[in-house]
């Protein structure tokens, strides 16, 4: 069954449906019938030769200049032509079906004016699981104009589209769908390339993939503290409620009820174990904050002009404004890159000569002499690798506005990179949770303590595919192939929160 959009309806869920699964779409009626209504107005008001940004004059600092009748035929053409400058790496084709839908959900609100016929368009390309080649970088988070165009472009026949795992030319690809290219009305070209729908798109996949890691990344760090400290849980819950954190409740008592019984508290925990579950406790917040937002928005009117339905207009709108985005984007990347700093020292924590509670050293297997063999030893110095590079680059993006397009464009919400950012930082979280994931059931094998019935299923899934470490091998495949398999949901572990 097809997912009908309404305008005020999508949720992170159904855009991960449409951009990953390839579900279909389809369009309300009632929001169908406020975008006929509301493109009537933009027709009415351009026969009457009102003053349109970015229809009867220029954009940016060209408001001011009139577009002559005859030029308006194909200036939405070229305004996408002009935007279109987008460089480097291509977004993925799930993150551009992503861009799509919800900027074709910014329309179903019925302010934009944009066209039926581009609708229907959009809903075309989308259900023929088709994705526009839209280069990641160029947005500035005023509306993402950049990689919109490039989207825009896809629509009309011009630059390429992601067909299966190939980027081909538009037209050709268009033409073997049997899919005409679009032709622009109205003011549907800048409506196409106005909006946030790149930020909203790459954070929306982003954080569902968070979501899933963090439950991840828990469980293993919670693997890691038992082993390191025995009982540190029962050590630590009948304290924690005094430290008035609901969330860091609710996430201790149920780590607690998972967790073996222990008397033997004489063993202390490192701080990057004691202090493990603050840390995700207050990821768990950062990440409750983004999707808020980020929910907000994908059903937001993010445009200009904004056409009202008694055909009243703004050409001076704040609607386009990517700041809520990239605060809340920000606040969860600097949370996530304090976790992903904690689980490299976890990882140290086991691979050292001597480590706590008198574990083997480096993680070498018992039937192994340490010197000819290395255990996880090296395997840390990635992690370690990881870690220098995600304290390099977290600064914050959104205090990062740069001017452009003359002296109006003079502060921007930078939001569109700081999705990207977070998009990498996750890819980072995920191979260093499996680093340390892979290093403390190692630990477990090779003193053979017995693994938490709950996590038995955690367990089973890693060892399927990835056998405990006896003598040397490459570990690049084993740290690649779990690091997939946390990111296509394939190690079951318990649900934590």
């Amino acid at each position: 069954m097809a997912l009908e959009l309404t305008g005020s309806s999508l949720t992170i869920e159904d855009t991960v449906k449409v951009a990953r699964d390839h579900a279909d779409i389809s369009l309300a009626a009632s929001a169908f019938a406020a975008c006929e209504k509301a493109h009537a107005l933009v027709t009415k008001l351009i026969n009457a030769d009102n003053v349109i940004y970015g229809v009867s004059v220029g954009v940016g600092e060209l408001d001011c200049v009139d577009i002559s009748k005859e030029d308006q035929k194909n200036h939405q053409e070229n305004l996408i032509l002009a935007h279109a400058c987008g460089v480097g790496p291509y977004m993925k084709a799930d993150q551009s079906r992503a861009m799509m839908l919800i900027r074709l959900n910014n329309f179903l609100r019925g302010k934009s004016g944009v066209s039926p016929q581009l609708l229907e368009s959009m809903v075309a390309f989308l259900n023929k699981d088709l994705a526009a080649s839209a280069p990641m970088l160029g947005s500035i988070g005023s509306s993402d104009l950049v990689p919109l165009s490039h989207m825009a472009a896809a629509l009309i026949g011009e630059g390429e589209i992601i067909d299966g795992d190939r980027h081909e030319p538009a037209a050709s690809v268009l033409q073997r769908h049997e899919l005409v290219p679009y032709k622009l009305r109205g003011r549907d070209g800048l409506a196409l390339i106005n909006g946030l729908a790149q930020s909203l798109g790459v954070a929306t996949l982003a954080l569902s993939d968070m979501r899933s890691l963090v439950n991840v990344a828990v469980a293993t760090a919670h693997l890691n503290g038992e082993l390191i400290s025995p009982g540190y849980m029962s050590n630590q819950y009948e304290f924690i409620t005094y430290k008035n954190h609901s969330t860091l409740d609710t996430l201790c008592k149920t780590l607690y009820e998972l967790s073996p019984a222990n008397d033997d508290h004489l063993v202390r925990s490192p701080l990057s174990c004691r202090y493990a579950l603050t840390v995700f406790a207050s990821l768990l917040d950062a990440l409750k904050g983004a999707e808020e937002a980020i929910l907000d928005e994908l059903n937001a009117v993010s445009d200009n002009p904004i056409i009202n339905e008694d055909g009243t207009y703004t050409n001076n709108s704040m609607n386009t404004s990517g700041a809520r985005i990239s605060f809340a984007l920000d606040a969860l990347s600097q949370v996530a890159a304090t976790a992903c700093l904690a689980s490299e020292r976890r990882t140290g924590q086991l691979t050292v000569r001597e480590p706590i509670n008198d574990l083997p050293a480096y993680m070498t297997h018992k039937s192994q002499d340490p010197g000819s063999n290395y255990g996880l030893m090296i395997a840390h110095y990635t992690a370690a690798s990881l870690s220098l590079e995600i304290r390099a680059r977290s600064h914050s993006r959104s205090i990062q506005s740069v001017p452009a397009g003359g002296k109006f464009e003079d502060f921007n919400a930078n939001a569109g990179n700081c999705a990207i950012h977070l998009a990498w930082l996750i890819e980072m979280f995920e191979y260093l949770t499996a680093i340390e994931l892979l290093t403390t059931l190692q630990g477990y094998d090779i003193i053979d303590k017995k693994i938490p019935a709950p996590f038995k299923d955690l367990y089973d899934s890693v060892r399927e595919e990835i056998p405990t470490l006896v003598e040397n091998r490459l570990l690049s495949r084993d740290i690649n192939a779990l690091a997939q398999m946390i990111q296509k949901r394939q190690v079951k572990a318990p649900v934590l929160f």
